[in-house]
């Protein structure tokens, strides 16, 4: 309980500017040996996690989400990948738990530019109602958020670990 308290706080305190310092250092990953990314033959992953702070009319228009992630360079895709849909979970406050890891199977690690990046876009699943003649309901699919982040930072390294997206 204790390590996922602390690794809350230290994501809140990378993505806004706060006053305080934490007493313990975090774990770096620059203690680990450095591997170029040429030399790497693994396919790219990413683990979609969990959407929070739900606007509230996605709550109510929305039945399903899933979120589709696509990987760029410049105006060309590289690599596509989506998450299975899920529903609202309810817990302590509204959210999608998606819990999911993405396997880009053509997407090795050597071959990313430098200037990749993941576009990772929220699509709600809204049901129309069709005629009472007409049994089937149209599912329409609609992007209501969507975010973006650097795979690769400017000294090279693969971006890595917990990252909280707006």
């Amino acid at each position: 309980l204790k390590k996922s308290v602390i690794d809350v706080i230290n994501l809140y305190c990378k993505a806004f500017p706060v006053d305080f310092e934490m007493n313990a250092p975090e774990k770096k990953i620059d203690n680990c040996k450095k591997i170029l990314t040429s030399e790497m033959c693994e396919t790219f992953f990413c683990y979609i996690s969990t959407v929070n702070n739900l606007n509230f009319d996605w709550r109510v228009k929305h039945r399903d989400f899933y979120i589709s992630c696509e990987v760029w360079f410049g105006e060309n895709l590289l690599g596509q990948c989506k998450t299975s849909r899920v529903q609202i979970s309810q817990g302590l406050y509204p959210r999608l738990l998606f819990n999911e890891l993405l396997h880009f199977e053509f997407l090795t690690l050597t071959s990313l530019p430098r200037e990749s990046c993941i576009y990772l876009t929220l699509f709600g699943i809204e049901i129309l109602q069709s005629e009472p003649s007409v049994n089937s309901d149209k599912e329409v699919y609609k992007p209501i958020a969507i975010t973006m982040i650097k795979l690769l930072d400017f000294e090279e390294k693969l971006t890595q670990g917990s990252v909280l997206l707006g």
